[in-house]
């Protein structure tokens, strides 16, 4: 019950710091935030674990387009495709 209160009470400041980005990046972004804390409620409130792992395979695919569009603009260590790439195989991977 604890973490559900916590992205109840983060949702709005995660909100608030993506207003510093430009209006249509602003618009993807909050759209991205409200299907993560979705996600997670789904994720705190299961009590299956199939379930549970369903959810928490469901999360990387908003988390993908985030790491893959706001990135970091240095492409000079690891492109942002390839990184994002990255972290779902080994969290995929990590997982299983």
């Amino acid at each position: 019950m604890g973490l559900i209160i916590l992205i109840m009470i983060l949702e709005p400041i995660l909100i608030l710091i993506s207003k510093t980005y430009e209006q249509e990046k602003q618009k993807r972004i909050i759209n991205k935030i409200i299907i993560i804390k979705i996600i997670i409620l789904l994720i705190f409130s299961t009590m299956d674990l199939i379930i549970f792992y369903i959810t928490f395979e469901l999360i990387l695919i908003p988390i993908f387009f985030i790491i893959t569009y706001y990135g970091s603009k240095y492409n000079y260590l690891l492109p942002r495709l390839e990184a994002s790439y990255r972290f779902i195989i080994y969290t995929i991977i990590g997982s299983i």
